[in-house]
């Protein structure tokens, strides 16, 4: 027989306490839940960002090449176009305003859930403009 410190007796297990076997499982699942939301989320922002970082990039590029293009007599928007072409983005508008060249451009969202959750919040693209011409 073992003896015990006096107040200190030790419950007897039955039916009156509940088992907390598998809790940790539980508690396991739901912080992975929640981890995969989060890394769902972030995706989904960066591939936004991307998207509208190639556009911009595309957008300057295209003013930019367009605004050379027209001080040496060429076709401004095609060239606006070939220059957001290489950059990933693709061309939505080319205007002329006397020697300015004004260019907007568009880069699609990657696919997947978080392209897909990117599109929705992002409108399905990125999109930027740009301006280019001489100094005054």
């Amino acid at each position: 027989m073992t003896a015990s410190a006096p107040g200190l007796d030790a419950c007897p297990p039955g039916p009156s306490r509940p088992s907390e076997r598998g809790s940790g499982t539980a508690v396991g699942l739901g912080l992975a839940a929640v981890g995969l939301v989060l890394f769902v989320v972030v995706v989904a922002v960066l591939a936004a960002a991307a998207a509208q970082a190639r556009a911009q990039t595309g957008a300057d590029l295209g003013a930019l090449s367009g605004a050379l293009t027209l001080q040496s007599g060429g076709d401004v928007c095609s060239a606006a176009a070939r220059a957001a072409q290489g950059s990933g983005a693709e061309l939505r508008s080319c205007v002329v305003e006397g020697e300015d060249v004004i260019v907007e451009a568009s880069s699609a969202i990657g696919g997947g859930v978080a392209g897909k959750m990117a599109s929705a919040v992002a409108g399905g693209a990125g999109i930027a403009s740009a301006r280019a011409g001489p100094v005054r």
